[in-house]
């Protein structure tokens, strides 16, 4: 066996992040892996985002990956594309990253870490997606242990692990993975905010006529809709409180495989379909309460977003919008955090905000004045300080393991010197 020295890399400004896609807004990670784009390109950063779903509108640079599709999740691939392939790829592009940031841990990951062992470069990751959640949803909650093993031991061979909640934060960190750093996502408070309200789309929403009051609130879902959101509680709770009153419009904005059922779930819901850019930023303004009943969230980009766009946020408290959420009892409340399988507490926490417009307003107010907190600016700043934080670390180390294997390589010469002479002198005087 041949033993080698690590050549650590010097600092450049060009940075690989491996992701699932870059299409544009098809969800709240490729909104983050957007907003890292700009932030980079501003700074002279070269970005290059390798993926099996490419988007020449999003702007961003790309290497398309050979992918198959994934079952029941339109628009998503999962790639196949060999490590060495992709290592190609990169060399054909002249990109020499000096570091790698994962954001999934499938195959691409994988392939990710193994180039950022032969480039002699740091591998950072952000936790985007917790898995072992969705299996309740799926029937096979008896693989969560398997998963989580998986989870560890694939985190646990990058540098460092990105984590955007404090909840999540900690129930990795009892599951073993190291190198943590929380760091929560941003929201551009340009794009979301209560300047794109529109009398126009609550009419069309509402069905009223041009200048006509309506009395009705509109409760807003926005994101993919697949049962591992919860929907099905979203569903009883919005057709128990549709028995009982006429005040308010639920709109749905999204697309997803539970989409057909949940159509017939609850028949008097409106089903806008897939939203972005302007039009999304217009629902999100223009309707008055957010409701989120997700119990599998990383962070909640949504619930983020629909607090800009100054909503009160209904959501579960688990996972990543419980971070951003005051619940009710707070003088600055912004909402309500429930346990996401008690049906009667969201139907009295909806109850009470379509009942006292007052509350509805103070905390629509609260919403907005908070997610100004959450300036991409900061945080990507941050993340570039981590960035420089592993990328010193990881060349400490490789330059002290280059000085161990030295040594260790001398001694060894020493030592066989030593017994080349001593059966040199023995031949010499048998």
């Amino acid at each position: 066996m041949t033993t080698t020295m690590a050549t650590p890399t010097t600092l450049r400004n060009q940075i690989a992040y491996f992701c699932g896609t870059i299409e544009r807004d098809k969800d709240g990670v490729t909104r983050v892996l957007s907003e890292i784009h700009r932030y980079n390109h501003e700074r002279n950063i070269s970005s290059l985002f390798v993926t099996p779903v490419g988007d020449d509108e999003s702007g961003m640079p790309y290497i398309e990956v050979r992918g198959i599709r994934v079952p029941n999740y339109d628009g998503y691939k999962l790639s196949i594309a060999p490590a060495l392939s992709i290592n190609r790829d990169l060399r054909h592009e002249h990109f020499q990253p000096s570091l790698i940031h994962l954001n999934s841990p499938c195959t691409l990951g994988r392939a990710g870490q193994k180039i950022a062992g032969w480039l002699g470069v740091p591998c950072v990751a952000t936790y985007h997606t917790h898995f072992p959640s969705y299996l309740k949803y799926h029937g096979v909650p008896q693989l969560e242990h398997t998963f989580r093993t998986f989870l560890r031991r694939f985190y646990n061979r990058c540098d460092a692990t990105i984590v955007p909640s404090k909840a999540l934060y900690k129930e990795l960190q009892d599951d073993g993975v190291q190198n943590l750093w929380y760091l929560p996502h941003g929201v551009d408070v340009q794009a979301f905010n209560r300047n794109f309200r529109s009398q126009a789309w609550r009419d069309a929403v509402l069905g009223t006529e041009q200048g006509e009051q309506s009395h009705k609130k509109i409760l807003l879902y926005v994101g993919r809709l697949v049962w591992e959101k919860n929907l099905k509680l979203l569903a009883q709770v919005i057709g128990d409180l549709s028995i009982e009153r006429d005040d308010f419009q639920m709109v749905m904005v999204g697309t997803g495989p539970a989409e057909e059922e949940l159509r017939a779930m609850i028949p008097n819901a409106k089903f806008l379909g897939f939203k972005a850019g302007h039009d999304l930023s217009e629902a999100y303004a223009s309707s008055d309460v957010f409701v989120f009943p997700s119990d599998t969230e990383t962070f909640g980009n949504v619930t983020l977003e629909a607090l800009a766009s100054g909503l009160p946020c209904v959501v579960a408290d688990a996972g990543g919008s419980a971070d951003l959420v005051q619940h009710g009892t707070h003088a600055d409340a912004t909402g309500f955090k429930l346990h996401p399988h008690n049906v009667e507490d969201w139907k009295q926490a909806l109850r009470a905000l379509l009942d006292d417009s007052t509350k509805l307003e103070t905390m629509a107010k609260a919403a907005f004045e908070q997610a100004q907190n959450y300036s991409w600016e900061a945080i990507l700043t941050e993340m570039h300080t981590l960035y420089a934080n592993v990328q010193r670390e990881y060349t400490e180390r490789t330059l002290e393991h280059n000085a161990r294997l030295a040594t260790q390589l001398a001694a060894t010469s020493v030592h066989r010197a030593s017994s080349l002479l001593r059966l040199r002198n023995w031949r010499r005087n048998p």
